[in-house]
């Protein structure tokens, strides 16, 4: 998959190589794009523990479209967590641990 065919999959619209499947949520809203950008620019991407499914789809196919690990931390009310790949590799007491952590990763 292309970074380009990763965006057109994010605005809903139809990808050079007809990849992406219906029964796979890719399309964004406005906000998450907007957390989608953000993502591009730090490395890692930054989601509350109760999140629509698209955005994090949507960034491991551009991860993979990048060739870069793929890196989330998952906000919880209590902790935050620390995802690369699928695996959750570590907990935090604290966002800006966990933050921090990421940007760690996403420098390797």
């Amino acid at each position: 998959m292309k970074k380009d065919d990763v965006l057109r999959l994010a605005k809903g619209k139809a990808t050079s190589e007809r990849v992406g499947s219906r029964a796979i949520p890719h399309r964004l809203n406005q906000l998450e794009m907007v957390k989608f950008g953000v993502a591009k620019e730090k490395g890692f991407l930054e989601v509350p523990e109760a999140h629509r499914v698209a955005l994090r789809n949507t960034w491991n196919n551009w991860c993979e479209a990048s060739g870069n690990p793929t890196i989330v931390v998952v906000h919880g009310t209590e902790n935050s967590e620390l995802y690369v790949g699928n695996a959750c590799i570590a907990t935090y007491n604290t966002r800006k641990e966990a933050k921090q952590a990421a940007a760690a990763y996403a420098k390797q």
